[in-house]
């Protein structure tokens, strides 16, 4: 899987693709109606064309570099019309995505929507981590695994390979933060930004994501093992705050920052994965994922081979609610089901409906009814939601890149999907994906490809 990137794909990367001044930029109706100064988020057209990650620490490199680019001679001439035209608006260019966050008075919008390099113009909304139902019930502590982890088979696995700890990977987390001094978590946190108070050290004043961090690195502290991967590091970007809220512009900097957390591509700093559970509601069937920020996102993740983990949502039992951006096609959505291996009903299922066609979503299912793991001052609390089946999903993730660290990003979803337990309807369907993932049978899988990749 580590393929160079071709010569003649690096030359593209310089080639200029001329604006074009044919229409005006899309607007979306937040910002059409907006009376004053609003937040928005402008994206640019991009001036060079990027290629395909094969998750290699060269493609990462040039890629990195290539994105920057990119966005810099992008946003040029639109930054000297900010600058000109309408002044200091807390101004923050991104390269995740090709956009320049600002404020700007509703009245000079038509010097962006008219411009030759601009694409698209969005509100800066509202996102909310998603909602979760919890209860006091610690049953679980009896036992010496969780039963989320003795439904994907971590028992087995630990039996057959102790060494299935997860060790040397890193795994990236966008949430409300993380309690770093919870017996079980102690240790484990290599990174953190804060995003929401502009504190220093780790810290969790909600609880969602010390109870995900729990999920995919807890020990057993308790006598009561919690965590798929305990060997794994995290980096956490707490971009929730104690309320569960968060914005577009907030995500964007955090999904930025978390693929290159020290801001040099040369130290490759960056997760092999981030599991994100948050989300909003589905798309319009008349939207392209290409114009949306957050696919938009993925997709500089999936270039730059970080895989990306989102939780399908809890609006189920409906179809057709799987929420962005685990509607996005690239995203990796991932559905909860419960102590017995049936479907959660507030699992939202598929199929994902968008303007370019229709997505079988969500991908892959994990245990995420009644989930015991850390809460924040040392405690447990037991969770449910697919915000919990999601860190099921990036702790298995993290044990097959333990064992094959360059497995491409398709060949890891791959190994997912053909090793789950099949649930439902044959094959791929609209409530489970490709099934429950299965820990022993994945890490069996990872094992087997790196012994072909070796020979």
């Amino acid at each position: 899987m580590n393929k160079k990137i071709s010569t003649s794909v690096l030359t593209l990367l310089s080639v200029f693709i001329a604006s074009s001044a044919s229409a005006s930029a899309f607007v979306d109706s937040t910002v059409r109606s907006a009376q004053g100064p609003v937040r928005v988020i402008v994206v640019m057209k991009d001036r060079s064309v990027l290629p395909r990650s094969m998750r290699s620490t060269s493609s990462y490199f040039e890629i990195r570099k290539a994105l920057s680019a990119n966005s810099k001679i992008s946003q040029k001439t639109v930054l000297d019309v900010i600058g000109r035209e309408i002044g200091n608006t807390h101004v923050k260019p991104l390269w995740i995505i090709n956009a320049v966050a600002l404020t700007i008075p509703s009245e000079k919008l038509s010097l962006l929507q008219n411009h030759p390099d601009v694409s698209a113009i969005y509100a800066n909304r509202e996102v909310r981590i998603i909602r979760d139902f919890r209860s006091s019930d610690r049953s679980a502590m009896a036992e010496p695994f969780t039963y989320g982890l003795q439904m994907i088979n971590i028992p087995q696995l630990r039996s057959e390979k102790s060494t299935a700890t997860g060790k040397g990977v890193v795994v990236g987390i966008l949430d409300t933060g993380v309690d770093a001094n919870h017996p079980d978590l102690k240790g484990k946190v290599v990174g953190f930004h804060d995003f929401v108070n502009g504190k220093t050290e780790p810290y969790d004043d909600h609880g969602h994501g010390t109870h995900v961090s729990g999920t995919i690195a807890g020990g057993n502290a308790s006598g009561t093992a919690i965590g798929i991967a305990p060997d794994a590091k995290i980096i956490m970007a707490k971009v929730f705050g104690s309320n569960g809220s968060s914005s577009t512009e907030q995500l964007l900097e955090a999904m930025q920052w978390i693929s290159d957390p020290d801001g040099d591509p040369k130290t490759h700093d960056e997760p092999a994965l981030v599991s994100n559970s948050w989300g909003g509601g589905s798309p319009s069937p008349t939207a392209d994922p290409a114009d949306d920020v957050f696919c938009q996102a993925i997709a500089s993740w999936m270039k730059l081979g970080i895989f990306p983990v989102f939780a399908a949502g809890n609006a189920g039992p409906r179809s057709g609610t799987v929420g962005t951006p685990g509607a996005c096609p690239a995203a990796f959505a991932v559905g909860a089901t419960d102590s017995k291996d049936v479907v959660a009903s507030f699992s939202s299922r598929g199929p994902t409906v968008w303007k370019t066609g229709t997505l079988t979503k969500p991908n892959i299912s994990a245990p995420g009814v009644a989930i015991l793991s850390a809460a924040p001052g040392g405690n447990y609390q037991t969770m449910s939601g697919t915000s919990m089946a999601t860190p099921h999903v990036a702790g298995l993730l993290t044990l097959i890149y333990q064992a094959v660290p360059n497995i491409s990003i398709d060949d890891a979803a791959r190994l997912l999907s053909s090793t789950s337990k099949d649930l439902g309807s044959k094959g791929m369907d609209t409530e489970y994906g490709a099934g429950r993932i299965d820990a022993l049978a994945a890490v069996r899988g990872a094992k087997a490809l790196r012994s072909r990749n070796l020979r």
